[in-house]
């Protein structure tokens, strides 16, 4: 079983939610992100809409150095 941390981040338009999530990612080099959620929810008004992407991440356990939890790894 792992513990990951939500990393969750928002904007005004889907591009920018996605955006706001890459930069995260460029700040967390070290960070693994297992999986993320999508999200639009209701803003500020009834014509107004917010989009989260929820981002599952971990970091490396500071004795081993290794990601909790699973991480795909792919072949080429």
């Amino acid at each position: 079983m792992a513990a990951y941390t939500a990393v969750v981040c928002t904007g005004l338009s889907a591009a920018r939610a996605l955006e706001e999530a890459a930069a995260w990612c460029r700040q967390a080099p070290e960070a693994e992100v297992h999986s993320l959620a999508w999200a639009r929810v209701p803003g500020h008004r009834d014509d107004v809409f917010e989009y989260r992407v929820t981002l599952a991440v971990s970091f490396p356990d500071h004795e081993t150095g290794e990601h909790v939890g699973d991480t795909h790894h792919a072949r080429r």
